[in-house]
């Protein structure tokens, strides 16, 4: 229940109970000290406050009855790493034509000591040369821009110079 409400895309802890109970999972624990989920400004009356619902710290739900368990953690070659130059969003087909089934892997663009020279280095086509604006929920990132395009001169955001 560490959800903050002051962060841009914040989902209420209500919705992610809704889903896990949804998906057949259910409460079966809760730890520490009842919260409220939420701000309540301190001018709230005491009958909105009631609204507000309330719950444990750390709350603990189980898979629905059958759910097969997953399998023990086993520790892969650092040999075997497959390196992948896009975004996490290039996981996935990536996957879904087996190229890095079975693989560790890590991002270009993180940190991976140790890894030496990768077995196998895809390149991926998700994370794309766009100017950003920070601070908008919808619609924030322009059309992918060629190697050495610029900002528009009218942009809003930093014109003439690169995104």
């Amino acid at each position: 229940n560490d959800l903050d409400p002051d962060q841009l895309g914040y989902v209420p802890s209500t919705t992610v109970k809704r889903t896990l109970e949804a998906s057949g999972y259910s409460r079966v624990k809760g730890y520490g000290p009842v919260m409220t989920a939420g701000r309540i400004a301190a001018d709230t009356p005491v009958q909105v406050e009631g609204l507000y619902p309330r719950q444990r710290a750390v709350e603990i739900y189980e898979p629905p009855k059958g759910t097969e368990r997953p399998g023990r953690a086993e520790a892969t070659p650092v040999a075997s790493t497959a390196v992948v130059s896009g975004g996490p969003e290039s996981l996935l087909p990536l996957s879904a034509n087996g190229a890095i089934a079975g693989r560790p892997t890590v991002l270009a663009g993180d940190a991976h000591p140790g890894l030496g020279r990768p077995s196998l280095y895809a390149a991926g086509d998700g994370l794309r040369r766009a100017d950003t604006r920070f601070g908008l929920v919808n619609s924030n990132t322009s059309y992918t821009y060629t190697a050495d395009e610029r900002n528009a001169e009218e942009s809003a955001q930093d014109p003439g110079r690169e995104p």
